[in-house]
C-alpha cells in the first residue's frame, strides 16, 4: 500500500511541475519584447487604434492590450504569440484590431506590430531584456 501511495504522490508532483512549466509564461527576454511592443503602442501619438469600430488613443490601446494580456495571456510564451493571441482581434466580436496612423493610413494591428517586432529583432538580434527596455 505504501508503494501505491508513493507512486500516486510522485505522479501528482510530476503533474503539478508539468502544469507549471506549461503556464510559466514568457521568458524574461520575451517579456521584455512584449513590454517594448506595449511601450511602442503607448507612445504612438496621433495614432488611433480601432477596436470593434471605436477609435481609441495610443495610451488607451496600450492599457487595454496590457489588461487583455494579463487576463487571457496564459498561453503566450513569446512576442509573436502576444501579437497573434492578444493584439490581432477582438475575442468577443472576432473583428480585427486596426491602426490609423497620423497620415490617415490604416492597417491591421497585427501586421503593424509584426513589422515593429521584425525591426526590433533586426536592430538588436542578441539583446538582453535590459537592452530591449531601453
Amino acid at each position: 500500500m505504501k508503494t501505491i501511495s508513493r507512486i500516486a504522490l510522485m505522479t501528482g508532483v510530476v503533474a503539478v511541475a508539468t502544469a507549471a512549466l506549461c503556464f510559466a509564461g514568457p521568458s524574461a527576454t520575451e517579456q521584455a519584447r512584449i513590454d517594448a511592443l506595449l511601450s511602442h503602442v503607448s507612445n504612438m501619438k496621433g495614432t488611433e487604434f480601432i477596436r470593434n469600430g471605436k477609435a481609441h488613443d495610443a495610451a488607451t490601446a496600450a492599457t487595454f492590450l496590457t489588461r487583455k494580456f494579463r487576463a487571457h495571456g496564459s498561453s503566450v510564451t513569446n512576442a509573436n504569440d502576444f501579437i497573434a493571441q492578444i493584439a490581432t482581434k477582438s475575442s468577443t466580436s472576432g473583428r480585427p484590431y486596426r491602426i490609423r496612423l497620423p497620415d490617415g493610413t490604416e492597417t491591421n494591428c497585427a501586421a503593424y506590430l509584426n513589422g515593429v517586432l521584425r525591426s526590433m529583432n533586426m536592430e538588436r538580434p542578441n539583446s538582453t531584456p535590459e537592452d530591449i527596455r531601453r
